[in-house]
């Protein structure tokens, strides 16, 4: 099993993208989700968070249609931008367990350091504990 990854944000992380880590890491830390080899896949779903933000307010400011230099009406490049982060942000929810359906595939299961003391998800004993109370039924 990997390693648990420390919390801590990477250097490299501000505003947005920093605020998002010091919300989702300990989430994913806890349910046993979050190990090191897993750092830049939360790295760049931070930063794919920062950048649809970004694009979000700018929708909001300049709306979703502007006008081209010859004066038409076009989508703004930000509905594209917001577009391609939202993406890439719903690529990690499912190998992060971070929607509904991924959690029924995900196991978290990170070593707390060598090799021992595997941490569970608790979303996993929460299902145990619901079919033994359905089973003792």
């Amino acid at each position: 099993m990997p390693e648990a990854a420390p919390l801590d944000p990477p250097r490299s992380l501000s505003g947005e993208a920093r605020r998002k880590w010091l919300e989702t890491a300990p989430v994913l830390s806890d349910a046993g989700l979050l190990a090191v080899v897993d750092r830049d896949a939360l790295l760049s779903y931070c930063r794919a968070w920062a950048r649809w933000i970004e694009a979000e307010k700018a929708i909001e400011q300049l709306g979703m249609v502007i006008a081209s230099p010859s004066g038409y009406p076009q989508q703004s490049p930000y509905v594209a931008i917001a577009d391609r982060a939202w993406a890439k942000m719903q690529a990690f929810w499912g190998d992060f367990g971070m929607n509904p359906s991924a959690r029924t595939r995900i196991s978290g299961t990170v070593s707390s350091g060598g090799g021992s003391g595997r941490k569970h998800n608790k979303l996993e004993r929460f299902l145990a504990l619901q079919t033994q109370a359905r089973s003792a039924s």
